[in-house]
């Protein structure tokens, strides 16, 4: 019986190491839908550093729990329900589940990055295809992006105020282009709505017309 919550152990341990590998991408996103940011999303943003911990880690914990339901003999009394093939059927279905879905959540962030720049640029032609009377274009630099989700966030942030004509964010370089009416939003607005989905900015420079 010690074998067997091993097994379950490690099984769940693999889904807990593939959820904090992803934390950092899937995190910000959830608050974000849920009007949550700030220190929230950036402290999401932040576990990205420990992936090169998080990845190893799921492989690790889903190899103990195969072992134990496929490479050892299961150790249980034969009056004993581990020891029934419907329970060792249940459970091994059960390891394959959480194994997709652990690879799922290891592999969400480079699924994502791919995503998210694809339509990256039909966000800025929906958003070109209207006339500006008045406009000014700032690029602002941003801190705690590491991956295109954290860049989705913020083009989200940005394109749910009145008045952005067009926001383009680079995740390399870390910095923001905004096109925007000055009119209907300020650039106090523009920071702010990026410092809610958890990345603080500081003006960088105007782009003159």
């Amino acid at each position: 019986m010690t074998l067997k919550f091993s097994g379950k152990t490690a099984l769940f341990a693999g889904l807990a190491a593939a959820a904090g590998a992803s934390a950092c991408c899937i995190g910000p996103l959830v608050l974000l839908a849920f009007g949550i940011g700030g220190a929230w999303a950036g402290g999401f943003a932040a576990l990205e550093q420990y992936r090169f911990l998080f990845v190893p880690m799921t492989f690790v914990f889903l190899g103990l729990a195969y072992r134990q339901l496929y490479a050892r003999r299961l150790a249980c009394d034969p009056d004993v329900p581990c020891a029934e093939p419907r329970s060792v059927h249940f459970r091994r279905l059960l390891f394959w589940v959480i194994a997709g879905l652990s690879l799922a959540l290891v592999l969400f962030p480079y699924i994502a990055t791919k995503i998210y720049v694809n339509n990256e640029e039909n966000e800025a032609v929906n958003l070109r295809d209207s006339s500006h009377v008045s406009s000014q274009t700032i690029i602002l630099k941003i801190d705690n992006m590491t991956c295109e989700v954290c860049a989705a966030s913020v083009r989200k942030a940005l394109n749910g105020l009145q008045g952005v004509h067009e926001s383009r964010v680079n995740v390399e370089t870390r910095l923001a282009r905004i096109t925007f009416d000055p009119v209907l939003v300020s650039r106090d607005e523009l920071t702010k709505a990026i410092e809610r989905a958890g990345y603080p900015s500081s003006m960088q420079k105007d782009v003159l017309p």
